[in-house]
């Protein structure tokens, strides 16, 4: 039975190079935990049994909503906040994020610059401290 669940569709797309960056494994089967669809890969060289393969095509054509099928192209996936998440997924999660980081890069660029002197500052604190430790110990 088709699931009753209303799966959102995004687009556009994110770009290649948002992809090369958050993208970094394949698989021939996994949720994206962003969204809950499943996407299978039946026909990938990847080493599935027939009736996994079999299951998988059964699932697409029972729900496809639920189901995204990659047929014979590996499914590229990250993580993303902590969860599973495919790229290029109807959920549009890559696209969404992606136009967040451009709209916002001036201000992502400032707080990632202060973080970065921060962390130095807590860094050469740490090495201060230590050295002051070894030579008390001398």
């Amino acid at each position: 039975m088709p699931s009753k669940k209303t799966y959102t569709v995004f687009n556009p797309q994110c770009s290649e190079l948002f992809q090369s960056v958050f993208c970094v494994a394949g698989t021939d089967e996994i949720t994206c935990e962003l969204c809950g669809r499943e996407h299978v890969a039946p026909d990938t060289d990847f080493d599935t049994s027939e009736a996994d393969r079999a299951r998988m095509r059964a699932s697409v054509a029972e729900d496809p909503d639920k189901y995204v099928d990659h047929g014979d192209e590996s499914i590229f996936h990250g993580s993303f906040q902590g969860r599973h998440a495919v790229c290029g997924c109807p959920c549009g999660w890559d696209g969404r994020y992606e136009q967040f980081v451009l709209g916002n890069a001036h201000q992502i660029v400032e707080f990632l610059e202060k973080q970065a002197k921060r962390l130095k500052e807590e860094a050469e604190e740490a090495r201060s401290v230590a050295g002051k430790g070894r030579r008390a110990l001398k």
